[in-house]
């Protein structure tokens, strides 16, 4: 029993030194003409020695208010984020203190600040949708015409098909090579106004290739035998 008392009387010591060591910056920044709290506002505090990064990043709140804790016995830079111009407080705080620090700033800073930089995001929007309107106005105008086409081909492939008169294989190889690419032609046309998925189409497409292939292949058969006769 008095084991555990002494163990805990010696962390309760432990964790009180440690807190000491650690120490509390808080503070407001304020608008300089009205008095009004600035809220949204980026606060950075950095240690002296170790400029590098910042050891803490905070929004100031709707009353223009922060806090931070760090550690004690050390120099800090506490720096305000308003853009080009960044307002700086130097502070020394010893382990266990509660630092208040205290901006006040012009709204002209931040105002100026949002008046260079709006320009600059109008210009990037505005070019960013006429680069979409290029795109979407070339896809649909490129559709349209490769539908346009298409149909003339569809048209053309039925004119052919229903005027040729099966007389012997060459006859027949032909008209129905022109059936196999009258459907192919269908699938690119269903394809293109969104009636049929890439992967149905590209599989239509494939099997029709190869009953093409097998027809081309007859017909130069059937023409060098009546050329050679």
């Amino acid at each position: 029993m008095k084991k555990t008392i002494i163990l805990f009387l010696v962390a309760s010591l432990l964790a009180a030194a440690g807190a000491q060591q650690n120490a509390i910056i808080y503070g407001y920044v304020l608008d300089e003409k009205t008095g009004a709290p600035l809220d949204k506002v980026v606060v950075e505090i950095f240690a002296s020695d170790d400029p590098s990064r910042a050891i803490v990043s905070r929004y100031t709140d709707s009353r223009g208010f922060f806090n931070a804790s760090v550690q004690g016995n050390r120099n800090y830079e506490i720096y305000v984020r308003l853009g080009d111009k960044n307002p700086k407080q130097s502070v020394y705080v010893t382990g266990g203190a509660i630092q208040e620090v205290r901006f006040v700033v012009s709204m002209e800073t931040i105002s100026e600040q949002n008046i260079i930089e709006q320009p600059y995001f109008l210009v990037f929007a505005v070019i960013a949708v006429l680069v979409i309107g290029v795109i979407l106005f070339d896809e649909v105008y490129m559709r349209r015409r490769k539908i346009s086409a298409l149909e003339t081909d569809k048209e053309k492939l039925k004119n052919r098909i229903e005027s040729t008169v099966e007389l012997d294989e060459v006859s027949t190889l032909e008209k129905k090579r022109d059936r196999i690419e009258l459907m192919i032609k269908m699938a690119q046309l269903k394809f293109h106004k969104r009636k049929l998925d890439d992967e149905s189409f590209r599989e239509i497409v494939r099997d029709k290739q190869k009953d093409l292939i097998e027809i081309e292949a007859r017909l130069s058969e059937l023409k060098k035998t009546k050329g050679n006769g």
